[in-house]
């Protein structure tokens, strides 16, 4: 059943958390998924990584065209009128 799950999930954080290894715990698992160890983790960590670089660069990118534009765009209208 599934509260008997949650019981004993429940009951071992209790006791991990009584005995100081929780944190230890849950700060293993969280540099496991965000650095994307596991099975096939270098892959996942690998594409994590490019899709951050893939991320930065459209970023940078509408910005510095988007400066780029407005300004030309700016000066051109502020000549003409």
């Amino acid at each position: 059943m599934a509260w008997e799950w949650v019981l004993k999930r429940f009951w071992r954080v209790k006791e991990q958390v009584q005995d100081g290894r929780f944190c230890a715990d849950m700060n293993h698992e969280v540099w496991k998924v965000s650095l994307g160890w596991g099975r096939r983790g270098w892959i996942r960590g690998f594409l994590g990584l490019v899709t951050l670089g893939l991320d930065f660069w459209i970023m940078f990118g509408i910005v510095v065209w988007g400066g780029i534009c407005g300004l030309s765009l700016g000066f051109h209208f502020s000549l003409s009128f």
